[in-house]
């Protein structure tokens, strides 16, 4: 028999929080791409002071269903599109990065600022 301590869940729905400092927030946009810039911008991040510094909060949620906070997502951006690396050209029509995709690479970068990043993940 398993026991389990703590808070359990059955649900497949879950919530993604990002906090990260104005500072390392500005840096991580001077490294990535201009689309994913474009679509952090789309998730229009709450701006509040934490302990004395500017934070950058972000939310982001997703369903058994496909169902997330990226679905319809149109980011104002012009440029070239960068390719999916998720791309497989026997199934895929569009070799293009998803805003979901970009999401993944923005909040990776965040991590990569030690000491600047809260990410917690809350289970619905």
């Amino acid at each position: 028999m398993k026991i389990r301590k703590g808070f359990v869940s059955n649900s497949s729905s879950s919530s993604f929080v990002l906090v990260i400092t104005k500072a390392a927030h500005e840096r991580v946009l001077g490294r990535v791409h201009g689309y994913i810039k474009a679509v952090v911008k789309e998730m229009e991040p709450g701006e509040e002071i934490f302990m004395g510094n500017e934070v950058m909060i972000f939310s982001t949620y997703s369903d058994a269903g496909g169902n997330d906070n990226f679905e319809g997502m149109d980011p104002d951006y012009d440029g070239k599109m960068p390719p999916s690396s998720d791309y497989d050209e026997e199934y895929d029509d569009v070799d293009e990065m998803s805003c979901s995709e970009a999401w993944d690479i923005y909040s990776g970068e965040c991590n990569k600022e030690k000491g600047s990043v809260i990410t917690k993940n809350v289970y619905l």
